[in-house]
């Protein structure tokens, strides 16, 4: 299959796109001016589409020439509560800001979907996603529930922002099977009997079990899980207290659980909630535990993975494609789409610095080199066409 080119004036437009995006970030799945914006593109190129939760969701539909299987792309069009501190010329003009690069996700797929509204010269169709909600709450899931996976066949997407030193700049980086962790989170209220500080026998210090429950999560990571299925524990909030001189009557502990497979998930959960009863038990305490299962972990169709490693390679080159040694343990809610049907996310390391660092992704200061849209946009239509071509 011959490699896609994009033409400088899409190019050029993406660019564009991308800037207007980034001014306006909107945070979950209230995402009214950003999904105008889209539409307004969408109209613009005649390109039809559908939309879901409640308007903010849009999945616009390219039909080829002839009768094919159905694939689809995704972006994502969220941004963060962060206040920007980067001094481009097109910094946020709201206050929130687009920390994750989904302005440029959205930028190169709506460049995908132009390029294959007026190269429509393929048997089958293309669904190009516009969901709200990545970061929280989620709009993966909704989308599915309100049935924007039906009748498509396989998905493909990607992230790209500061991967570095794992994956150099312009290449990609993916693996079969888990690439992203399941973003669990816990809270444990432990109750114990306030007192005097200089009289400890005569109460119960909620902040002595809470010491011991951060210590004994850590024996879940170490000692009960095997050491080649990466599990990551934690505890990001203790909160207890009032003055130098009172054992409180209370503690709040809360944080964070990563695993990469289904089993782990819950025999971690399972085990975090049988030590802070025992413990706090063994301390003459209670605890009120509570655990939620947030999306699953990201893991990869092997067939479908190695089309989009292929894909990839068409556009940069078999040695700018690299086969990660282990999942990373940030994660996607694209994972929700990957339960239902085949599909493959990538990763594209994009950094650019400012002021002489190349900020990490959820930075105020996060940003990405735009020359490299037009590679990841060259990829989704890649990997989009080679997909139809392979099942006709």
């Amino acid at each position: 299959m011959r490699r896609i080119v994009i033409d400088k004036e899409l190019t050029r437009q993406i660019i564009g796109w991308r800037r207007r995006l980034h001014q306006i970030p909107e945070i979950g799945n209230d995402l009214p001016q950003t999904s105008g914006y889209v539409q307004a593109v969408l109209d613009e190129h005649g390109i039809d589409y559908a939309l879901y939760v409640n308007g903010n969701g849009i999945v616009a539909t390219i039909e080829g020439s002839s009768e094919g299987a159905c694939v689809a792309l995704r972006g994502d069009m969220d941004g963060l509560i962060i206040t920007e501190q980067t001094g481009l010329d097109f910094a946020s003009e709201n206050g929130h800001m687009h920390a994750c690069g989904h302005d440029g996700h959205t930028a190169m797929a709506l460049g995908a979907a132009v390029y294959l509204k007026q190269h429509n010269d393929f048997s089958g169709s293309v669904k190009v996603f516009f969901q709200p909600g990545e970061e929280a709450p989620g709009g993966a899931k909704p989308m599915i529930d309100e049935g924007a996976l039906e009748g498509i066949d396989a998905i493909f997407g990607l992230h790209h922002g500061n991967f570095e030193p794992e994956i150099p700049k312009g290449s990609f980086g993916v693996r079969p099977g888990p690439l992203m962790a399941a973003p669990d989170t816990f809270e444990i209220k432990i109750l114990g009997k306030g007192g005097h500080g200089g009289l400890p026998d005569k109460a119960v210090d909620p902040i002595i079990i809470g010491s011991h429950l951060v210590q004994a999560f850590q024996t879940l990571v170490s000692r009960e899980s095997k050491p080649t299925d990466p599990v990551v524990i934690s505890v990001t909030q203790f909160i207890s207290g009032t003055a130098h001189n009172i054992i409180p009557n209370e503690a709040l502990l809360g944080g964070t659980v990563r695993t990469v497979s289904h089993d782990t998930r819950e025999f971690v959960a399972l085990r975090m909630q049988e030590l802070a009863d025992s413990i706090a038990h063994g301390f003459r305490g209670e605890v009120d535990f509570s655990y939620e299962f947030n999306y699953p972990p990201l893991i990869n169709d092997a067939e479908a993975t190695e089309l989009a490693m292929t894909s990839a390679a068409e556009i940069v080159g078999e040695d700018r494609v690299v086969l990660l040694d282990g999942p990373m343990m940030a994660s996607e809610d694209f994972s929700f789409y990957l339960e239902r049907i085949p599909g493959c996310f990538m990763h594209l390391s994009n950094p650019q610095a400012v002021d002489g660092v190349s900020y990490p992704l959820h930075h105020p200061k996060f940003t990405f080199d735009e020359a490299y849209l037009e590679v990841g946009t060259s990829y989704l239509i890649q990997v989009a066409l080679a997909y139809l071509r392979q099942n006709k």
